[in-house]
């Protein structure tokens, strides 16, 4: 009210009147009361009672705040969003960040397609739009691209949602980070081969009694095993000088059955760190900081990533 006195602003407050049984909200709003010539003769305004309308503002609060709180709980972030060619986005919770690394409010997410990694995003798609029509819940898997650069799984939960015209236009759904889960089975899957793995080899040596026999079924099952151009059995003499006594490897790359040359700075260099027992992988040689004749040497025999089991 100074501020009207002095300035001659309008002014609008609210404060709490104290009755002899209650307390009341009021809203007052008003201004200068001049006479014909503007000269200021007092305040003219309205006292309104707000107390209903205050304690609606305060339980709408209360409800966004447990809202909030509720969606903050969720192991994963909550959406709206258009069921358009673009999923739209409407609304998602913070915890769109922890998933993502883009901030909520980050336009990058307005498109709900851009995230998605470029080989599932047709299949992801496809999904949707058949669960629009009839309406049915989704329950989806598929990589998304981290802002960190990272490529990670998450699982995503939705359904058609009425929009005010009573038509599936609209998309709720949580999206929830399953990369740990993701990395574990196929952890699980990587030890079921390798299980299989031997058990064929197991099997397949039970069956043979010669010792070449048995040598050239374990280089096969275990390149299939692991995918690779080659593997190899590898005999050490002596001196360190060797050749391979058993091979198996895919067209185009050359034999190395039989003698492989000479490789005069594995004796000095390597030979003790594998009469260790020592396991190495190397992906790619000309990185890895080998001597320059070992690392040649591999380079003739077409070697560019190798895995390395002394038995």
């Amino acid at each position: 009210m100074d501020q009207t006195l002095h300035g001659g602003e309008d002014y609008r407050i609210e404060y709490r009147l104290c009755l002899p049984d209650d307390i009341r909200w009021v809203g007052e709003r008003g201004g200068l009361w001049r006479d014909e010539e503007g000269q200021v003769l007092g305040l003219a305004g309205t006292i309104v009672d707000i107390t209903e309308s205050k304690a609606a503002a305060t339980a709408l609060q209360a409800s966004e705040t447990r809202y909030r709180t509720l969606l903050d709980n969720i192991p994963g972030a909550v959406y709206r969003r258009r069921a358009d060619d673009h999923l739209t986005l409407l609304f998602q919770s913070e915890a769109i960040a922890d998933i993502t690394g883009y901030p909520v409010n980050h336009a990058i997410h307005h498109n709900g397609i851009t995230l998605m990694h470029p080989d599932d995003r047709p299949r992801i798609q496809q999904v949707i739009q058949q669960s629009l029509n009839p309406p049915q819940p989704f329950d989806v898997e598929y990589r998304i691209l981290h802002a960190d650069g990272r490529i990670l799984w998450v699982q995503d939960k939705g359904q058609p949602v009425l929009d005010a015209a009573g038509s599936y236009t609209l998309i709720d759904g949580v999206l929830m980070d399953i990369t740990r889960r993701k990395e574990s089975e196929n952890r699980y899957r990587d030890l079921a081969r390798r299980e299989a793995l031997i058990n064929r080899i197991s099997a397949q040596i039970r069956e043979s009694l010669t010792l070449d026999t048995i040598l050239q079924t374990a280089v096969q099952a275990t390149r299939r095993q692991l995918d690779t151009d080659r593997v190899v059995i590898y005999r050490f003499n002596a001196d360190w000088q060797g050749h391979v006594v058993v091979e198996d490897v895919v067209a185009p790359w050359a034999s190395t059955l039989g003698d492989m040359g000479s490789d005069d700075c594995f004796a000095a260099g390597y030979a003790g760190y594998y009469e260790s027992g020592r396991v190495r992988a190397i992906d790619d040689v000309t990185e890895a900081g080998l001597d320059p004749c070992h690392q040649a040497f591999l380079t003739d025999l077409q070697i560019q990533a190798n895995l390395i089991a002394p038995s």
